[in-house]
């Protein structure tokens, strides 16, 4: 988490430098990033055999958790949003998304979901067909490409005169986000425990307090619970990014600005964090970032507690 917050600012100072400058180039690099970061995640998928292997059988369980926990998610940050804060948000971020949502043409707001749709897919097919140079499949690439990213975003916020008054604005009660957030994942854990036969109900759990963090949270409960059920908390989590990422345009249009930072649970303070500046606007880069950080840190402690507890 250090390392995020050390990019970032040294995007902020930056953007700072650049101020009263064009940089029309630091959205266009932003959205590239994005596009090779997603690139990179399916080519990891795609070369782990094991998830492959299990997509068949365990891949439906696994969207259904996803869906259902990204679902009450947008309804619980929806609940947040109406209740305590969106009388008190009034910047011009939100004015300007939306005279953006009335000249914006429904292709235009869905082209760069498909076109990172469609990065992941490609990049499945690479990891499968394994035609990529090895240092390619190492994570350090992956770590490099995210820290592209947080510093390009930095710079995009840095060189934004109205970002210390945007922050301003935001409402105290927006704290509550990470706790929406995770009772959230539990919430869609019960609705869909009558339906998985074979789960008990603190396997779901453990699932669900994954919030994104699929790499950590897969490995706990691989060790505590099984190869299996982490193999299902894997794709849950993988599936829960992935749609964050496809679909924040629709989540800020149907359910408001917290919702696809509520989603994205653990990964809001780096790889969904460039969407969610570009959807919710420079604003929501400080609660994106505490957001991702709170739930970051509760995933180890939440997990294991399920886990030991089942």
């Amino acid at each position: 988490m250090l390392i995020v917050v050390v990019f970032i600012f040294i995007g902020i100072a930056v953007g700072r430098l650049l101020r009263g400058r064009r940089i029309g180039w630091q959205p266009r690099l932003t959205d590239a990033l994005i596009y090779i970061l997603l690139l990179l995640l399916g080519v990891e998928v795609g070369s782990q055999g094991e998830v492959l292997d299990s997509l068949s059988t365990l891949g439906l369980e696994a969207a259904a958790l996803a869906m259902a926990a990204v679902v009450t998610c947008c309804v619980g940050s929806w609940l947040l949003w109406r209740g305590l804060c969106r009388g008190k948000m009034e910047t011009a971020t939100d004015k300007k998304a939306d005279t953006n949502d009335t000249n914006t043409s429904p292709w235009q707001a869905m082209r760069g979901s498909l076109i990172i749709v469609g990065c992941f897919v490609i990049g499945i097919i690479i990891g499968i067909a394994g035609r990529l140079p090895e240092y390619l499949y190492n994570d350090r690439v992956m770590i490099y490409t995210i820290c592209a990213l947080l510093c390009s975003v930095g710079i995009g916020v840095g060189s934004d005169p109205m970002t210390v008054r945007r922050l301003r604005s935001l409402p105290p009660a927006m704290g509550l986000l990470p706790v929406v957030t995770l009772l959230s994942s539990w919430l869609a854990m019960l609705v869909v425990y009558p339906l998985m036969s074979g789960r008990s109900l603190t396997d779901l759990l453990a699932i669900g307090s994954g919030l994104g963090y699929y790499s950590l949270s897969s490995v706990i409960i691989t060790q505590m619970r099984g190869a299996e059920l982490g193999t299902v908390a894997l794709l849950t989590n993988i599936i829960r990014e992935v749609v964050t990422l496809v679909s924040a345009p629709i989540m800020v249009r149907w359910f408001g600005p917290l919702a696809p930072i509520s989603c994205g649970g653990a990964t809001t303070a780096d790889t969904t964090l460039p969407v969610i500046t570009r959807c919710c606007g420079p604003t929501y880069v400080p609660l994106s970032v505490y957001h991702g950080f709170l739930t970051d840190f509760s995933v180890a402690f939440t997990v294991s507690f399920w886990c030991s507890v089942g």
